[in-house]
């Protein structure tokens, strides 16, 4: 299966739009990532990933069709389907005072 994946912000320079391949048939969220990871390498891990490289750093956003993981019921163990479109963003901080 394809899976589209965008990198925002200061991420849209590691990521930028790419699509990557999932040969196994119940691929999660996750899998997605350790793909993201196999393909871009440590880079990927040291700014997305956590330190066993299995989960997302705080505050890194991981939109699954416009729908963050956290708002999912299953979070990233979430299969993903064929088509399916990933947007990750690094923590912002920011607003006014």
């Amino acid at each position: 299966m394809q899976i589209q994946v965008k990198g925002y912000l200061t991420f849209q320079e590691l990521l930028g739009t790419r699509v990557i391949e999932i040969d196994q048939p119940a691929a999660t969220l996750r899998d997605c990532l350790q793909v993201l990871k196999a393909e871009i390498g440590e880079l990927f891990q040291a700014q997305v990933l956590d330190v066993q490289g299995t989960d997302l750093r705080p505050h890194v956003a991981l939109l699954l069709n416009g729908q963050h993981y956290r708002h999912l019921e299953n979070g990233l163990d979430t299969q993903v389907q064929d088509g399916d479109q990933l947007a990750i963003f690094p923590p912002v901080a920011g607003g006014s005072t």
